[in-house]
């Protein structure tokens, strides 16, 4: 239940220890004028440690040696994309397959596992057979990648493993943009603080698409992997196709894209009718119970600009806005979900009015409005969040929620919270 709103003037918040991760921002990454070995033996202390760094945790810098390789393929002559997907069912990998816009008989492959090998064991045999076998490949198309952290990352294994597979195969964001691209060897050159600016630059066009839910954004290194010698594999994620190619256009216009890229494409578009992701949990679907114990923030603070620096938590989570009737009983608006992005970015963007419900939808009818979040839980995963804030809308039924659908991870049948104080 929404705590009392507190009569006491609100105090800051303890800054966090890690910087924002942000959705659709991260750019491809440059590691300054140094030399590549001096740039290597910084980042590692001297060792070969090749590890993927997200930032602090809890005081300690996150390092995960894990990260997930995405490969996608393009064919032609397919009569019947659905028997394609029928035949993929079985497959034992995970992927997303799409119809071709530009093909009427193309058809588009993505598959991702954090083992390589996969795509040799189960992909290539699935393509050696019926109905695969009979299409003819398109070379040009092919990309192979794999996910990075550039070190701000607050939850470093979700943006390594989860958060690639979750865009893909999102279901409400059937169109995909999928494109390499190359830089020139001049920017590698240029000093950090120049490339930094450049790629912040590169940085908040994305942020500002992501927060809108105009598109999401998966970015891959593929270094020594691609056979066209491309840097990076990029994929625009959407509920519709305009904004991908919006996204694209703004970004045409942006220093590094004008000035330091030396090749872009070719360019895939196409619409999924299949996606599958068995997610990196391993956990079964729909079944059992569960229970999250969960600690709501300490009080429900003033939607207002300035409320977000103070109180506005920098990390993904579960939020709610938040008016009192006559009697000061407290009455859940909404509930949203911020799990590609922070909680602060997530706030902000209602407060724009990027995202639904706005300010405005908020204060209708409603003299003040507040917001809380969920401070502390026993499940923190992406898949957790989801499963919280699918619980605390079917306990409110929010009346700004009600042609939403409760999120859910679909690996319980029943979720139950326990709030703890």
């Amino acid at each position: 239940m929404p705590p009392h709103p507190s009569t006491q003037p609100e105090t800051p918040t303890e800054p966090t220890a890690s910087s924002p991760e942000k959705p659709s921002s991260q750019s491809p990454q440059g590691t300054g004028a140094a030399s590549p070995l001096a740039a290597f033996m910084s980042l590692t202390d001297g060792k070969h440690d090749l590890r993927e760094k997200g930032a602090p945790k809890d005081g300690v810098r996150q390092a995960l040696d894990r990260r997930l390789f995405v490969r996608f393929s393009a064919f032609g002559g397919c009569e019947d994309a659905s028997a394609l997907g029928r035949a993929l069912e079985g497959a034992g990998f995970d992927g997303v397959l799409y119809e071709d816009m530009h093909d009427p008989r193309g058809i588009g492959l993505l598959s991702f596992s954090e083992d390589p090998v996969r795509f040799l064991d189960s992909v290539r045999p699935m393509l050696n057979r019926e109905p695969f076998a009979a299409l003819t490949h398109k070379p040009e198309y092919s990309m192979l990648g794999r996910t990075y952290a550039l070190g701000h990352e607050s939850n470093l294994e979700d943006w390594l493993l989860e958060r690639p597979r979750r865009a893909a195969c999102d279901p409400d964001r059937p169109w995909a943009v999928w494109y390499p691209l190359r830089r020139t060897g001049e920017f590698s050159r240029l000093p950090a603080e120049e490339q930094k600016a450049m790629l912040r630059e590169h940085g908040m066009i994305g942020h500002a698409f992501g927060e809108a839910d105009l598109a999401v954004d998966v970015r891959l290194a593929c270094h020594g992997l691609d056979p066209h010698d491309n840097d990076f594999v990029i994929g625009l994620i959407g509920r519709e196709l305009h904004p991908l190619s919006a996204l694209v256009e703004m970004m045409r216009k942006t220093r590094q894209t004008s000035r330091y890229i030396q090749a872009m494409g070719p360019f895939f578009i196409g619409r999924s009718v299949w996606r599958r992701s068995s997610g990196g949990s391993g956990a079964a679907a729909g079944k059992g119970e569960k229970t999250f114990r969960v600690r709501m923030s300490e009080r429900c603070y003033h939607f207002k600009p300035d409320a977000l620096p103070n109180h506005a938590p920098r990390k993904p989570g579960v939020y709610e806005f938040v008016t009192f009737n006559a009697k000061m009983e407290p009455q859940v608006l909404f509930v949203g979900l911020a799990s590609t992005g922070t909680l602060y970015d997530a706030l902000g963007a209602h407060m724009m009015g990027n995202l639904r419900p706005t300010l405005e939808d908020l204060q209708a009818g409603n003299k003040d409005v507040y917001f809380d979040f969920v401070e502390w839980s026993d499940g923190d995963s992406p898949g957790d969040l989801k499963d919280i804030a699918g619980a605390l809308m079917i306990r409110h039924n929010p009346r700004l929620n009600l042609n939403d659908n409760p999120p859910s991870s679909g690996r319980y049948a029943k979720v139950e919270l326990k709030e703890e104080e």
